[in-house]
């Protein structure tokens, strides 16, 4: 994955708890210092980790490491290629999976799909027969922030 590129805190969830302990010996591996270090300076506000929960700065309990994830986008031509038998019934057990409501999102690119839940369409093309990859639209990386 690529990490030359600068961090972006547009893609911070809203209410990630930062970290402002810059002399904890893992500071420079985790996700919520990084978060802290880039916080802009017309955001007033942000939600903190609570530096008295923490009995061991080694073994802290809300440390999360820098780790990117590839993310896709998009599932409006997850279908195209596929028998309509199988892809109305494939459609129909992902509605039910994701919800209606979150299923259209992702179709617009509202929403985006984590490694697990591409997994979990790979699997409901596998269980249909279908032996080629789901393909999406596109592909991003991003922090996994939880």
């Amino acid at each position: 994955m690529n990490d030359t590129q600068p961090f972006d805190y547009t893609r911070v969830p809203h209410a990630f708890a930062h970290c402002f302990n810059e002399h904890c010996p893992r500071a420079a591996e985790c996700l919520r210092r990084l978060a802290a270090q880039h916080i802009p300076a017309e955001l007033p506000n942000v939600t903190a980790v609570n530096p008295h929960s923490i009995q061991s700065e080694s073994d802290c309990p809300h440390f999360l490491p820098l780790q990117k994830i590839r993310i896709a986008w998009g599932i409006k031509g997850l279908f195209d290629h596929l028998p309509h038998k199988e892809a109305v019934a494939m459609r129909r057990e992902l509605i039910a999976h994701f919800n209606k409501t979150h299923y259209y999102r992702l179709q617009r690119k509202e929403y985006h799909l984590k490694p697990e839940e591409q997994e979990y369409i790979r699997q409901v093309f596998k269980k249909h027969g279908i032996e080629t990859e789901p393909v999406f639209e596109y592909y991003t990386e991003d922090y996994r922030w939880h």
